[in-house]
Formats: structure tokens, sequence, C-alpha cells
């Protein structure tokens, strides 16, 4: 992976977890995620995102 669209890509193919690359919001490197969900979402995400990164 060599940029932020590119992780947030492989982060859903892999980890099934959405976030948006910082590019659409001027922000390159880095990512944005939403908190419009459930406490329970948001600790399921973000365990996924870790496997996914421990993994990676």
């Amino acid at each position: 992976m060599t940029n932020a669209t590119d992780f947030c890509t492989a982060l859903l193919d892999r980890a099934h977890v959405a976030l948006v690359a910082g590019d659409a919001f001027g922000a390159p490197g880095y990512v944005r995620l939403s908190f419009a969900a459930s406490m329970e979402s948001l600790v399921q995400g973000l365990d996924a995102i870790e496997k996914f990164l421990i993994g990676s």
C-alpha cells in the first residue's frame, strides 16, 4: 500500500470496514471514519482494524 486510498480499499476488502481516504478532505495520507454507529459496531470495527493492521 502506498497511499490512504489503497489502505481504505484493502481494509474494506479484507476486514469489511469502510473508511474514507483523507484526500477527499484535503488531507492526503490520512483517513476518516464515522462515529455514526452504535458503540458495539464501533468496537467491532476497531477490533477488525486492529486485526487487519497486525496481519499486514
